[in-house]
């Protein structure tokens, strides 16, 4: 067996230092505490319209829908996963509509509480 997989000797991983959970949440509230929120800004005319937090977000539904980087980053995704880029592409439009539907149902629950 050795002879089919030999065994080389590996490097030891380098020793990462123990951060406490109490500096994990300073820094999180330092980090927390130096943002500033920005209000949404139209154009200098007014006419086009306020872009909302994921407007632009695409959604496929097909592998023809895939075009430009889409279509480069599904391909390559979907290899290292080691599925078809259409059960790729079928995963990640339903795992989508699951969240959407989770996301309309908690603004509704939490509207009529």
């Amino acid at each position: 067996m050795d002879r089919l997989f030999p065994l080389q000797d590996v490097a030891p991983l380098p020793k990462i230092p123990e951060v406490s959970q109490e500096a994990i949440e300073e820094r999180a509230k330092r980090v927390q505490g130096a943002m500033r929120a920005v209000s949404p800004r139209t154009d200098s005319a007014g006419t086009e319209p306020l872009k909302r937090l994921g407007s632009d977000y695409r959604g496929y539904r097909e592998v023809d829908d895939l075009e430009g980087h889409a279509k480069r980053f599904y391909e390559v995704a979907a290899e290292v996963a080691g599925l078809s880029i259409r059960d790729l592409v079928r995963a990640v439009y339903s795992l989508e509509q699951m969240l959407l539907t989770w996301q309309r149902d908690e603004t509704r629950r939490l509207g009529a509480a």
